[in-house]
């Protein structure tokens, strides 16, 4: 049977909680605006019209959308990691079970 050690988790690095979230934030924008874009073409293959604005719109849409997103998953990762910090401190943080493979009886 393998050692098993529980341990808490009372305290995550602001800047790397708000890097991730906005990181992942970015990332799913970009996914979501390429998708997007992937839509608008087969709506014009149906024959509508392109123009220049509508394409204009459509690029500007997938650069400005991860940036925007990854700001506001930075913003808002980072005042989670403060609220959790704050939590943790008051109950003493989230317990976690792991398990060590590589223990020796």
């Amino acid at each position: 049977m393998p050692n098993r050690s529980v341990l808490s988790l009372r305290r995550v690095g602001i800047l790397s909680v708000a890097m991730f979230a906005g990181t992942a934030a970015a990332a799913m924008a970009l996914i979501f605006a390429l998708m997007l874009m992937m839509f608008a073409g087969v709506g014009l293959a149906g024959g509508n019209a392109l123009t220049p604005a509508g394409v204009g719109a459509g690029v500007g849409f997938v650069v400005f959308a991860p940036i925007m997103y990854g700001i506001m998953g930075f913003i808002g990762g980072a005042v989670n990691a403060v609220i959790y910090n704050v939590i943790a401190e008051i109950t003493g943080g989230i317990r976690m079970e792991f398990d060590n493979p590589d223990h020796r009886r």
